[in-house]
This record gives C-alpha cells, structure tokens and sequence, in this order.
C-alpha cells in the first residue's frame, strides 16, 4: 500500500500554497516544502517496498543534489529545490488513476519518469508566462533588439519552420506547441540584454536587498575584495550590511522581477495528473 490518494492530496495543497507564497512575496516557507519531504519520506518508508523506497529517494536525493548546485551558483530558488525534490518524494511515479486512462498513447504516457515529466511541463508554461511577462514590463520602451546574440535561436527557428512545412502530419495541435516553444524563445533571446538591464537588474541599497536575492556581483568589481558569492545568503547578508554600513552610499547590484516559479510547477503538476504526459497529448494526437 502506498498511499497513493493521500500523496496526491497532500503534494496538491502543498504545492498550492507553495505556490501562492512564491507568487505574493517570492519566498516559500521552508517549514512549508521540508514538511513535504518529511511527509513523503514517511509515506515511502511505510511502503515497507525497498524497490520503491530506493528508488524515490534516490531520484529524490540526486534532485536535491543538481538543484543545491544551481542554488549556489544563483540559477535556482532555494525553495524551488526543496518543492521538486518533495514532488518526488511524494509522488516517485505515476499515479494508477492516470495510468487506467486509455489512451492510445499509454507507452508514451508512462515511459518517461513523472518528475520529468512535471519539470517539462512547468518548463514550458514557465517560458511562456515569463515572455508574456517581460513583454508586458517592455510595453512603451523602445525595443532594442540583439540579433547577434541570437543567431543561434534564428536558426533553430529557422529549421523548426522549414520542419512544419515540410512534415504534412504536423495537424494544429503541433503547430500550436511549436509556436509555444518558438515565439517565447525567440522573444527572450532576442531581448535579453535589454530584459536584463532595463528590468531585472536594478541597484538598490541594502534595506532593499532581500534573503536569498540573486546578487549581480559582474557587476561590481570594486567589491571582489570582499568575496561575494551570488546568492544572498545569511552569511552574505551579514556581509553586505557590514559593506554597507561602511559606505553609507553604497549600493548593490541585484537580480530582481525573477520569474517566480511555484507557480508554474503547480500548473506543471495539476496538467500531468489530469492527462498523464501534456506533451503527448500534443505530439502524438
């Protein structure tokens, strides 16, 4: 017995409210996800499956570990890491009230680990809700374009447009998707500069700078002496208030208006248990 209606429930109401956190004040209350991994660690043990257990907590404990390194190095929430890595404690595989679906499609369904499956998902949602939302914070400026740093993405774009015109079996479905994948991409690559320095880059003093805020230490050299690392952790802040407290005009470059995405994960999660694997549906019906 693996509990597999209580786990759905609790990672549902978890993730929901991880994800109102995150969408109200960027934070997710560790107690919150910690919970979560408790929870579902117990629930695992209780399976009495090593099997299972092994296999959720080892796929658990490598989630942990990839996320702890993109945290460190400033690519990743410290809250969005523990939520992924309590989605798999909680939920290793697909649940058996998706897998009774019929699809016609169910190799596809259920060949790929849930947890990719989720992440996947919440990827591409994500792409699209922070294109729509940058694109919204653009609105009145004047464009600034960067084509040459985006040769790459115009080619890509390129063969994926040569691809649909080529493959008659690509019906709306896979139009549709590829115009999700497509658009967004294209639109952030060839704005990112411009995203970067007129949106999410910003100098604020230090009462504005926020624990576990994304530090932009390339840009400022004449604070390497002090060894800064991108995340601002207690340690940092401490050492940002000693800067600042040292320079009262001191300011500091940090990553704000970050996509926020518990969100996205949420979405990512309640569209893989209503249809088994979202990309399936779209590629192969």
């Amino acid at each position: 017995m693996n509990y597999e209606l209580f786990r759905i429930a609790i990672l549902l109401i978890g993730a929901a409210i991880a994800a109102y956190q995150d969408f109200r004040t960027s934070y997710i209350d560790d107690k919150l996800t910690i919970g979560m991994i408790v929870v579902g660690l117990i629930l695992d043990l209780m399976t009495f499956d090593w099997n299972f257990i092994l296999y959720s907590v080892g796929v658990g404990a490598v989630i942990f570990a990839i996320g702890y390194y993109f945290y460190k190095t400033g690519q990743i929430g410290g809250g969005d890491v523990l939520l992924v890595s309590a989605i798999q404690l909680l939920l290793p595989f697909y649940p058996t009230i998706v897998q009774q679906f019929q699809y016609p499609f169910s190799i596809a369904v259920t060949s790929v680990p849930l947890i990719i499956t989720i992440f996947a998902t919440s990827a591409l949602i994500s792409l699209v809700g922070t294109a729509l939302m940058y694109g919204w914070k653009l609105r009145g400026k004047p464009l600034k374009p960067n084509v040459k740093d985006s040769i790459l993405s115009l080619i890509l774009v390129a063969i994926i447009i040569i691809s649909i015109y080529y493959f008659s079996f690509f019906g709306v479905y896979q139009i549709l998707f590829l115009a999700l994948l497509v658009i967004p991409t294209l639109f952030l690559a060839l704005f990112k500069n411009q995203i970067l320095e007129d949106i999410i880059i910003q100098r604020v003093p230090f009462r504005e700078v926020e624990d576990e805020d994304i530090l932009a230490v390339e840009k400022m050299p004449e604070l390497n002496k002090y060894n800064l690392q991108k995340v601002a952790t207690k340690d940092q802040m401490v050492l940002l208030k000693k800067i600042s407290d040292k320079n009262k005009k001191q300011k500091f470059y940090v990553y704000k208006n970050l996509p926020r995405m518990a969100p996205y994960i949420f979405l990512g999660i309640v569209l893989t248990l209503a249809l088994g694997n979202p990309f399936a549906w779209i590629l192969f019906k």
